[in-house]
């Protein structure tokens, strides 16, 4: 048997033996079915072009696991650029999936907030939660409208960091 068809054979075993527990993985980071499919293509895809790169006397879960967190992440990073933090209603007719998603999604904002200091936390909540517009913000908050959306910007991206 050539060195090529132990590799194959070799990727078939992992594969076989680690899919279920990679998109598993891939589908909580993620939580939508089709990109943690997606992702967990791709993370086979990777272990495979890499393997040349693995050191055979460290385990191979581990490994797995992290090129499958690190797809995950760049598939967040580019949706977030996409559709940035936007939690407006869709429908009257929401699912009760989208419904516990969005409350999931806001729970995880919520909790990076109670990370960010309160001068940036403030604004953050009521422009994401309350929908208040800066102007609303800065009257509310008895600010100068500058410095509310200084604030919202630099609240913006401390709240990147911590979800990141």
């Amino acid at each position: 048997m050539s060195g090529i068809d132990n590799k194959l054979e070799f990727i078939e075993e992992v594969v076989k033996k680690y899919q279920g527990k990679v998109l598993g993985y891939t589908r909580k980071i993620l939580g939508d079915e089709a990109m943690a499919e997606d992702a967990t293509q791709e993370a086979f895809i990777r272990f495979y072009e890499n393997l040349d790169k693995f050191d055979t006397k460290r385990p191979i879960e581990p490994w797995l696991y992290k090129i499958a967190k690190n797809i995950s992440l760049d598939i967040i990073r580019k949706n977030r650029k996409l559709t940035g933090l936007n939690w407006e209603i869709e429908s009257e007719e929401e699912s009760v999936v989208t419904k516990v998603i969005k409350r999931e999604e806001r729970g995880v904002v919520r909790a990076a907030l109670k990370k960010i200091g309160q001068m940036y936390r403030k604004p953050l909540e009521a422009y994401y939660f309350d929908n208040m517009s800066y102007k609303q913000i800065a009257k509310a908050l008895k600010l100068p409208l500058n410095t509310v959306r200084t604030r919202i910007r630099r609240g913006k991206k401390m709240l990147e960091k911590e979800l990141l």
